[in-house]
């Protein structure tokens, strides 16, 4: 009877042994992509995974913008994905409504930091809980026109110096242009001189009280960005269309923009070239709001574990190099984003540089109430109808009722 029960015991331990590469087999998951390129990429690495693992993936094309709203009503059934894909800008608002889980213990310890940019790894981090791994990153840069410029600026002195020689507002030509009346451009110098539109508490989460946007900082801000105007530099009614519009005729020098719309001013045939943006006059770059796209644990999922090592596989190393070369992204993985082929190439080292020094876009649903005041207290302080130490506190307030509101 012992001898029979050692028998199994050993039959079983071999069988074990044969299985374990694919262990998970019998497992499948779903996975929601937003757009055809990515569909595209995501079915041949599912295919990947599959013959590693033995699990069988399937790919849905799903509208980013619809993914959350259909995780919520499919999800409670069981019809949901188990992993899910979007900017981090929207993570709290998912987390709150209870769609996505964190990741954290099911890698292994330090995993997240040891591979990804930090900024990458605090944008998808919510209430000091990570809730997915970065597989793209956005930031704008300083793209400019060599025929203009030999050299980029290095500082900004430099810049507004060369833009004032090289604009000429009646032939529509202009040194430097930018948007300066929307906060995510205008924010970078903001968030430079220390006036952020939330704090953070020692957990990490958001100080919605600590808002530092009307402080000595911001003030200093506002009065370089109004000086662009005050100097002739970007003239009343400047808008990104305008920019883009112009740069693409080759009347523009430099602009702030981001890497999408590098393949129009390819097919323009201006002689362009990127650069990270100048150093400010307080000594510091310029912080840009960093936007990172990741993918996530669905809370429904019932195969959480699988879904996470899924996550873990298709934004590894090879895999992120590999996600670089067909779709062109630029990719938050330490080993690709700080490669020789990545940085070796004039179209995205700039974006990498600027990126590196960059913040996470705040991902707190409380964010959203932030845009629409911003905006307009830029268009009041570049217009001159109110300074900047009137304009910013009221802000800072009208900021602060619209967070009441929501709750």
């Amino acid at each position: 009877m012992k001898k029979k029960i050692l028998v199994l015991t050993l039959i079983v331990a071999l069988c074990v042994g044969v299985v374990s590469p694919f262990a998970f087999a019998a497992e499948e998951l779903t996975v929601w992509v937003s757009n055809g390129d990515e569909t595209n990429w995501m079915i041949k690495a599912a295919k990947l995974y599959q013959q590693k693992t033995g699990v069988k993936v399937k790919v849905e094309s799903v509208p980013e913008i619809d993914q959350a709203q259909r995780l919520a009503l499919d999800g409670p059934s069981g019809k949901g994905a188990d992993v899910v894909g979007w900017f981090h800008d929207k993570l709290g608002r998912t987390v709150v409504q209870g769609l996505v889980e964190p990741i954290d213990k099911y890698l292994p310890a330090g995993y997240a930091k040891e591979n990804y940019l930090e900024n990458s790894i605090d944008a998808l981090t919510y209430n000091g809980k990570l809730y997915g791994l970065p597989y793209a990153f956005q930031s704008i840069a300083m793209i400019y026109n060599k025929d203009f410029y030999s050299e980029p600026p290095k500082t900004f002195d430099e810049l507004i110096t060369e833009a004032k020689k090289l604009t000429n507002a009646r032939q529509d030509k202009y040194g430097f242009l930018f948007e300066a009346n929307n906060f995510y451009y205008s924010g970078a110098i903001f968030n430079a001189y220390g006036a952020y539109a939330f704090g953070k508490n020692p957990d990490g989460s958001y100080n919605f009280t600590d808002m530092t946007l009307a402080n000595a900082g911001g003030i200093k801000a506002a009065k370089l960005i109004k000086s662009f105007r005050d100097e002739g530099l970007i003239p009343k009614g400047t808008t990104g269309d305008t920019i883009n519009g112009l740069f693409g005729e080759g009347k523009v020098g430099a602009m702030f923009n981001g890497d999408w719309r590098l393949k129009d001013i390819k097919e323009s045939g201006v002689n362009y070239a990127v650069a990270p943006m100048p150093k400010l006059p307080n000594g510091k770059y310029p912080e840009t709001f960093l936007t990172v796209k990741g993918y996530y644990l669905s809370k429904f999922s019932k195969n959480k574990k699988l879904a996470a090592d899924f996550i873990k596989f298709v934004t590894n190393t090879e895999m992120s190099m590999d996600h670089y070369e067909t779709n062109g992204i630029l990719v938050p993985h330490k080993e690709i984003v700080g490669s020789d082929k990545l940085m070796n190439n004039p179209d995205i080292r700039g974006f990498i540089i600027q990126a590196r020094r960059g913040i996470p876009m705040p991902n707190a649903p409380e964010f959203m109430q932030v845009w629409s005041p911003a905006n307009n207290a830029m268009t009041f302080i570049l217009n001159g109808q109110m300074p900047a130490e009137t304009i910013l506190p009221m802000t800072v307030d009208m900021i602060q009722e619209g967070i009441m509101q929501m709750r």
